[in-house]
């Protein structure tokens, strides 16, 4: 890892832009080629550049996704000694391969459509938005505040990945469901009630909170840093809406239990593979 300083213009690949994708009939998803990008050069500035070297792996983009790990690590650093304007906007991303001696360019990461839930534009889809948002109002101020702190750390989770996206979705449940600190307690309890269950432990053993939490623990106490599964992200997608109606006194969808009928990935299984991962 590298960090440059360079005054006066700047070279590079300007961003590929992805303009039109389509999911077909067959169910194949299909991208129109996007448009050759140019070299480009920036105005006279002052910029940091930062180089982070990886070795390509066969069939996984891992390799890379570490490297730019590395340049937002450093990144930060920068940025809590010196301030934002040490590194004030990104303003691009090239990818050069000495094997190839080519230059490729960033473009906005798109994933495939069909991995998530087919928007309903209709009055039965946005009714029940309408009645949450009427909700939201009706609650007092502070429950309120935590409600809509909780969405906006649900809205960036949805658009990360991997241990980002898993703390960003766990504060999220977090700053919903458990007013008292840490204690998981809350939270159990109000899935046993939205799913009629006898007890909170229950609720705790039928939907894995805990291992949720303790990875959570782990990733933040101990540095532990797992390849989070997307099915885990989606899975806390799903108890942040079962708690979030519940809230807003929505009636219950259950949609944290529809997944766990149609899906034969073992949730809890995986949770304890990686906590054990930690402990290794």
């Amino acid at each position: 890892m590298r960090v440059l300083f360079w005054k006066g213009e700047l070279s590079h690949r300007e961003e590929v832009k992805v303009t039109r994708f389509w999911v077909d009939q067959s169910g194949i998803f299909n991208v129109v080629e996007p448009e050759p990008t140019k070299i480009v050069k920036t105005p006279e500035a002052f910029y940091s550049v930062f180089i982070s070297p990886f070795a390509k792996r066969e069939d996984t983009n891992a390799a890379e996704i570490e490297a730019l790990e590395r340049i937002e690590v450093a990144r930060a650093l920068f940025g809590s000694f010196q301030g934002r304007n040490i590194v004030f906007r990104k303003l691009y991303e090239n990818t050069y391969s000495y094997r190839d001696k080519g230059l490729t360019a960033w473009s906005e990461p798109l994933p495939v459509p069909l991995s998530f839930p087919r928007p309903v534009v209709t009055s039965e889809g946005f009714g029940p938005i309408l009645q949450a948002e009427r909700s939201r109002w009706s609650l007092n101020d502070v429950e309120r505040n935590r409600v809509e702190l909780s969405l906006r750390w649900l809205g960036q989770a949805m658009y990360a990945s991997g241990v980002d996206s898993f703390l960003k979705y766990w504060f999220a449940i977090e700053t919903l469901a458990m007013p008292d600190d840490t204690n998981i307690g809350p939270l159990n309890e109000i899935l046993a009630s939205v799913y009629t269950l006898p007890s909170a432990t229950e609720a705790k053993e039928r939907f894995h909170t805990g291992l949720l939490y303790g990875l959570r623990s782990r990733i933040v106490h101990n540095g532990f840093l797992p390849a989070v599964d997307g099915r885990i992200l989606r899975y806390c997608e799903y108890l942040h809406h079962d708690v979030l109606r519940q809230k807003l006194g929505l009636s219950a969808e259950k949609r944290l239990d529809s997944l766990l009928v149609q899906e034969s990935f073992d949730y809890g299984a995986h949770l304890r593979s990686l906590i054990n991962m930690s402990a290794a």
